[in-house]
């Protein structure tokens, strides 16, 4: 090892080294866009988008702001950004009430513009730091203004217009296609052209699932993995929070703590918040008790969220993948912002990669610290693996790192796409890094594996424009200036003929020689020209 990595691995050890993960990521502003059309009294008849949005607010941090829109045939703008301390998220929680399903159409271009134009005056900069653009768009239907020519206007106007405005203005769009009615390829399209996730919610009772998965991509928190609706609280666990589906509105979830402690909504210590919607409930405990605790009466469906100062980094961030690239996974434990190097720890860690494809199927790959593929330098304290997805469409990952005294999960979700064919338009951005996941510490590059670049903001993977074979500056003032004279002399050229011909007319022979000669010499003039 250099001297450097050495210093860096001291440092590390103590646990005093330059927040890399979370604690660095920017700030959120997330415009809320929900569909608030007719045709919502059908899909979402119980409202139940309303509770998981409220959830994901809940989810976020006091630092993150959030507004609320809601659009039919316009846009109307329930909420302005509020910051999320105890009154904003009241405030922002009130807004999300007031979405409706009682508008005659649906106007996505109004919607995501409206969403644009609002985070844009929310000046998105604090401190000195630029806060991270966000719009969750919801929407159940397809472009619809009644009049299809205007529809049609309006959906080139949203995908070569707007787009293209939003990247600018670094703003990516999360979007959620409830049920097959709304138009998928639209709204992933603008989801993958803006840097932004895809997502589809074939019901209203996955809603919370959905806004879950959402605050997971946006926010990495460190999560307990979770199996047969048990997990392990370890010392170094500040706050727990866990979502717990259930089986029917009536399921009341019971939550089992070490000792055998049964708590419900009803019998919860009063330091506990819970909250019960009809799909989902939502506990949230301080300092929880360190050991084996359980989830009873819930579906498999359950996550785990923590505040600890130990937990899961990974550099991954990228949202789009094209089919044929490998995907290089490089994960590591930090302690306080430290990359923990520490051998007896180390040794005891198992780091594994848990693969939902598209589907409905899983893998299971190990990373390791090795120096083998895709890992830079064995016993860095970096795990690594490359990973070669062979399907087009959703995936998850689930990071667990399991040890004899503490278990982390960390999940991230990207869609891979065909390759564009040659020459057609590339795919729009990929997920630029710095913003979402953290460098691998201590690296002067990505690990290797990567088969494709991965581009910045307003990069894509389409096939590289065609260069000319003509040296740049090849059509130099010389050249202008050599078509002038030519040109000149063409014109002169002609000239010569007209009067000559008029000369010929008038019988004037003397003249008329004199003329042809000129004529011939400046043709000759010509000549030496194109020669």
């Amino acid at each position: 090892m250099t001297p450097i990595r050495m210093i860096a691995a001291a440092l590390a050890a103590l646990a005093v080294c330059a927040p890399t993960g979370a604690a660095a990521r920017a700030a959120l502003d997330v415009a809320l866009v929900m569909d608030a059309s007719g045709s919502m009294r059908r899909t979402d008849p119980m409202t139940l988008r309303i509770p998981a949005a409220r959830m994901f607010v809940d989810l976020l941090d006091g630092a993150d702001r959030v507004a609320v829109v809601s659009f039919s045939t316009s846009a109307r703008v329930l909420g302005g950004l509020r910051s999320l301390d105890a009154a904003g998220t009241a405030a922002v929680e009130e807004a999300v009430g007031k979405v409706t399903s009682s508008g005659a159409y649906t106007n996505l271009y109004k919607a995501v513009s409206a969403a644009a134009d609002l985070l844009e005056r929310g000046g998105g900069v604090e401190g000195g730091e630029r806060r991270r653009r966000i719009i969750v768009l919801m929407s159940d239907g397809k472009m619809d203004v009644g009049d299809p020519k205007r529809d049609e206007a309006l959906v080139s106007k949203l995908k070569d217009g707007l787009v293209e405005e939003l990247k600018r203005r670094s703003i990516r769009v999360y979007t959620i296609a409830f049920t097959e009615e709304s138009d998928m390829a639209l709204l992933e399209e603008v989801a993958r052209k803006t840097g932004g996730l895809f997502n589809v919610a074939p019901s209203d009772d996955v809603f919370h699932l959905v806004f879950g998965s959402i605050f997971e991509s946006l926010k990495e928190p460190d999560m307990l993995p979770i199996e047969e609706n048990t997990f392990f609280v370890d010392k170094a666990v500040d706050e727990l929070t866990v979502v717990a589906s259930k089986h029917s509105p009536e399921t009341h979830i019971t939550l089992v703590a070490p000792g055998g402690v049964e708590f419900t909504a009803a019998t919860r210590d009063p330091s506990t918040r819970w909250s019960v919607a009809r799909t989902f409930e939502m506990i949230t405990i301080p300092d929880p008790a360190d050991g084996t605790w359980k989830i009873l009466f819930s579906t498999e469906n359950n996550k785990a969220y923590i505040i600890t100062r130990l937990g899961i980094e990974t550099s991954l961030d990228r949202l789009n993948v094209m089919l044929g690239e490998g995907v290089p996974v490089n994960a590591w434990l930090e302690d306080a912002g430290g990359v923990v190097t520490v051998p007896e720890i180390l040794d005891e860690l198992d780091f594994d990669l848990h693969v939902s494809l598209p589907d409905g199927s899983t893998e299971k790959a190990e990373l390791a610290d090795d120096g083998g593929e895709g890992d830079v330098e064995k016993g860095d304290g970096v795990f690594s693996t490359v990973y070669r997805p062979a399907l087009t469409g959703p995936y998850k990952f689930r990071l667990v790192a399991v040890s004899r005294t503490f278990e982390r999960e960390k999940t991230f979700s990207f869609n891979v796409y065909e390759p564009e064919p040659a020459g057609a338009e590339a795919h729009g951005v990929a997920h630029s890094g710095g913003e979402h996941g953290a460098a691998a510490p201590d690296r002067d590059a990505p690990a290797g594996g990567h088969d494709g670049g991965h581009d910045g903001e307003g990069g894509g993977h389409g096939e590289e424009a065609p260069q000319s074979d003509e040296e740049p500056g090849a059509d130099s003032d010389g050249g202008v200036w050599s078509g002038a004279v030519v040109k000149f002399l063409l014109i002169n050229l002609l000239a010569a003929g007209a009067v000559l011909g008029w000369l010929n007319r008038r019988r004037l022979g003397g003249v008329r020689e004199k003329w042809a000669s000129l004529a011939a010499r400046l043709a000759g003039l010509v000549g030496k020209k194109k020669e």
